[in-house]
């Protein structure tokens, strides 16, 4: 977890109920970080406030609406960006491979 502070809360999407949208000088805590598309900037998850798909169609805050306060943050940071990357690129991987046998599954199937 990394601790950030809201820098920016102007232009919430009017889908997103009050109760789930973050509050500028308020403290929070990123638990994971994606890169959102089609935009590629990048996302986050925190600890306090959580969004669903059932409530609106977002699930991440733009990271760009946060702040660190001080460098040992900002390391954690950068720390916890390498490790969700990591992560994303095993599930990545693992997707893939899920997909090619599945394909090769498929062409035995026909071959029969």
């Amino acid at each position: 977890m990394v601790k950030c502070i809201c820098i920016d809360d102007k232009n919430k999407p009017e889908i997103i109920p009050e109760s789930k949208w973050i509050k500028e000088e308020n403290f929070y805590h990123i638990i994971e970080i994606v890169v959102l598309l089609p935009s590629n900037k990048l996302g986050v998850k925190l600890k306090e406030v959580k969004l669903t798909k059932t409530e609106s169609p977002y699930e991440f805050y733009k990271l760009e609406r946060f702040g660190f306060i001080t460098p040992e943050d900002l390391e954690a940071f950068f720390k916890l960006l390498k490790d969700c990357m990591e992560m994303d690129e095993v599930l990545k991987q693992n997707i893939e491979s899920i997909n090619e046998e599945e394909f090769n599954k498929q062409i035995n199937e026909i071959a029969e």
